[in-house]
């Protein structure tokens, strides 16, 4: 069904829900072996036993947070900014029983202009127990009005500094809107005509990754065409 680019870690069959993987990285198929703080990856979960998520981490402790979300029997695919460990890997959890594939397309080398963080909610209109945020703000606010603009404060919260922060990497996630529906990130003032996310039916959990340009206090904002609750995690930022 498909290869890897050097033969190791392929064929070792589903995984199992509720578990995750380490993938070594670094020093393979033209990734730097050294001063590489995050990679970009392509991750597909194949054929999921049941609805479920992904998350893409460093192998520390695992977030609250999702990079990917799926549905039984379907083939999902999103693009990753994924900080690496200190081993040069990155795992992969899993909720549901799944087969999975990684694409490496890029890396970030770890210099000044950009940085990876491991992936922190920093948006949750649900209810702190379906998860929350990392530090409790920005959480369990209801669903978001159809029509609506939500301003989120990005810069000086976790691992993303205060200043000199020009646009964050976030993983967007649109849960069970009312209807078809699309999003737009974007840092104030007019919003754009583009869309960032789209779902193709009521109901849908769709995920995509975004980078977007932060407003001058530090914060994104988001517009919902239809009503629907919403997550976002932050997984890196590029500097002025």
């Amino acid at each position: 069904s498909g290869q890897t680019v050097d033969g190791r870690f392929l064929g070792a069959g589903r995984l199992d829900g509720g578990r995750e993987v380490e993938i070594p990285i670094a020093g393979r198929a033209g990734v730097a072996d050294r001063d590489v703080s995050a990679v970009v990856v392509n991750v597909t979960a194949i054929k999921p036993s049941d609805r479920g998520f992904l998350t893409v981490h460093p192998c520390a402790e695992r977030p609250v947070a999702s990079s990917l979300n799926y549905t039984q029997g379907l083939v999902v695919a999103n693009e990753v900014v994924a900080p690496l460990s200190a081993s040069g890997s990155i795992c992969i959890f899993t909720l549901s029983e799944a087969d999975i594939a990684v694409d490496v397309v890029g890396y970030v080398s770890a210099s000044p202009g950009a940085g990876a963080v491991a992936p922190a909610r920093f948006f949750d209109s649900r209810e702190p127990d379906r998860g929350g945020t990392f530090d409790g703000q920005f959480q369990g606010g209801g669903r978001l009005a159809a029509g609506s603009v939500t301003e989120v404060q990005i810069s000086g919260r976790g691992e993303v500094p205060d200043d000199g922060v020009a646009a964050v990497v976030v993983n967007t996630t649109l849960i069970r809107p009312s209807d078809r529906n699309f999003m737009t990130l974007f840092p104030s003032g007019n919003r754009p005509t583009a869309s960032s996310l789209n779902a193709p039916r009521p109901g849908a959990v769709v995920a995509n990754e975004v980078i977007v340009t932060l407003s001058g206090t530090g914060s994104l904002c988001v517009y919902t065409r239809v009503e629907s609750d919403l997550a976002l995690d932050v997984v890196g930022y590029l500097l002025d």
